[in-house]
């Protein structure tokens, strides 16, 4: 029986320290700017110049995530849009009209994802600590 007792205390011991040390999810906001002309993804991405050449700091880890992000196919229409976005984990929250050129309607597509804190670089997350909640 003691040894029944002390093997479960010890799990629960193991679950509330695994518990503890569980991953914290960090929302990130990317907004899909769809038209007729031209698409646009932004991230958070922030330009900086350096000697004449424009740099990007993403706040993606991941080289690969941020060059989809950055240079979105030419979408034919909504669906492969949202297809798009989604396939690249993001979740659709809201669709904005942003109006448009020569009576064509643009449409601003806002998604969310979840990220692991270990996938974003300082530019990602939130220095006033927000994130940790």
């Amino acid at each position: 029986m003691k040894k029944i007792t002390l093997t479960l205390f010890i799990a629960m011991q193991l679950i509330a320290i695994s518990a503890l040390h569980a991953q914290v999810k960090i929302k990130r906001y990317a907004q899909l700017n769809w038209g007729w002309t031209k698409n646009a993804i932004m991230f958070g991405q922030k330009k900086i110049s350096t000697n004449s050449r424009d740099s990007l700091l993403s706040p993606f880890k991941s080289a690969s995530l941020t060059k989809k992000m950055l240079t979105p196919p030419k979408f034919e229409n909504y669906a492969q849009a949202l297809n798009y976005m989604t396939d690249l984990g993001w979740r659709l929250e809201t669709t904005i009209p942003a109006g448009g050129d020569q009576g064509l309607v643009s449409l601003c597509f806002i998604f969310s994802h979840d990220f692991d804190r270990e996938d974003l670089t300082e530019l990602g997350i939130d220095p006033s600590g927000a994130d940790n909640k």
